[in-house]
């Protein structure tokens, strides 16, 4: 519920974490975001559709013996040549650089200046991202009211009580 209310926001939470692989045992081999650019359901969709188990954990598919990658398929059917011998030899040179660890799997957090997590950051990140700024300082005139004034500061952030900007709100309740 959070992650979809942060996306209307235009908040990408996958942009701000990463998954970090350890031992497999927490993400999903073909729904995760977990190696390339996307979920692997999405780059190979004919093996994903030949796949028994849609929602194995990594663990259930890769695994490693005396540096050796050891992969465990549960096809429907034998692989045929053409897409999918394709799709298959493009996902095993993917998986070449996956490689399972003893730790559990975790998140790492993208951030400009540390790897270090701090609710500082994201809710910086959040409030940058919905909260409308305006990066011109408010000049008020002293000769003016400072009704005028205020006025003037609210026109300029668009927070006028209009018809438009009221709506939703129930009026009644803020009385």
């Amino acid at each position: 519920m959070v992650i979809k209310n942060l996306s209307r926001l235009d908040i990408n939470l996958h942009s701000i974490f990463t998954r970090k692989v350890g031992d497999g045992f927490t993400f999903r081999f073909w729904n995760d975001n977990w190696i390339g650019e996307s979920c692997l359901k999405s780059i190979y969709q004919r093996l994903y559709y030949l796949d028994n188990n849609k929602d194995c954990q990594i663990r259930d598919r890769v695994g490693s013996s005396s540096d050796q990658h050891v992969y465990f398929w549960d096809w429907r059917r034998p692989i045929q040549d053409g897409p999918e011998r394709t799709q298959l030899n493009g996902l095993l040179n993917m998986l070449l650089n996956a490689t399972l660890i003893v730790s559990p799997d975790g998140w790492i957090f993208n951030s400009t200046d540390s790897t270090s997590f701090s609710v500082f950051k994201i809710r910086y990140i959040i409030d940058s991202s919905f909260l409308y700024s305006n990066d011109d300082p408010v000049r008020c005139n002293k000769i003016l009211p400072i009704k005028i004034n205020i006025h003037s500061w609210r026109l300029s952030l668009n927070r006028l009580p209009t018809r438009f900007n009221t709506l939703g709100i129930d009026l009644n309740s803020v009385r």
